[in-house]
């Protein structure tokens, strides 16, 4: 197993870990393998950036392997007074946006988000100096300042310095939901991405609420409408 080799070591330490712990609880394992269908979700999504609606950028083709990450489809990439515009819509309600931007060695770059009239932030970006990888660059996504409101599908970027090569933009609901089924039973578990406590409907169930350190916080039986702490999740059991 190369770990360094983007072969998925993480992925496979973490369902090892998973297992240990699972066989080190039998109850808690009798409940997770008896919940074997996804009956509902509403999480991460992703937009290509060359499916932009429109921009005056430029498309190719990079090499789908970099030596560090790979490209998801093609590359936008747009200079300075370039501008780019993404429909978001059908990704949910307020969201966090995302880009995922490949940046050479001290290349700057300087880009404005908005949606509408309403400004989401700007990305001051500097790449990286390289350290063990074998390629000079990176890519990485870049959280903006505030989150793309429900209602508004549209998001434009202006790029005033550089060249900002985008692969695509990470779309992130505040509260992402996924609902658990299996032999009669069911299992809700809802996160917050928010900056701040967040009121959520979870219908009916027992309700754990945790806070961001997974530290549980509350106990609610009979479930209805809980409060989750900033970056906090609950397990609803059905």
């Amino acid at each position: 197993m190369d770990a360094w080799g983007n072969s998925g070591a993480e992925s496979t330490i973490h369902g090892l870990l998973t297992a240990i712990a699972l066989d080190a609880h039998p109850d808690v394992r009798e409940r997770a393998v008896a919940l074997t269908e996804v009956t509902d979700r509403e999480g991460l999504s992703f937009v290509e950036a060359e499916d932009a609606v429109s921009t005056t950028g430029e498309i190719d083709t990079p090499e789908s392997w970099s030596g560090e990450s790979s490209w998801s489809g093609d590359r936008l990439t747009l200079s300075r007074g370039d501008s780019a515009v993404f429909d978001l819509a059908g990704t949910g309600g307020n969201r966090w946006v995302e880009p995922v931007v490949w940046s050479e060695v001290r290349e700057r770059t300087a880009s404005t988000w908005r949606a509408g009239r309403l400004p989401l932030g700007s990305l001051q970006l500097t790449g990286p100096a390289q350290g063990i990888s074998p390629t000079a660059g990176a890519m990485h996504p870049h959280t903006l300042t505030r989150a793309l409101p429900k209602g508004e599908d549209r998001l434009r970027v202006d790029v005033s310095r550089g060249d900002l090569q985008l692969d695509g933009l990470l779309v992130r609901p505040i509260v992402s939901r996924l609902e658990l089924g299996g032999d009669g039973e069911g299992m809700l578990l809802v996160h917050s991405a928010a900056r701040t406590p967040q009121r959520v409907s979870v219908g009916a169930g027992d309700v754990s609420v945790y806070d961001v350190r997974g530290r549980e916080v509350r106990v609610r039986p009979g479930g209805g409408t809980v409060t989750l702490p900033a970056g906090g999740f609950a397990i609803v059991e059905r």
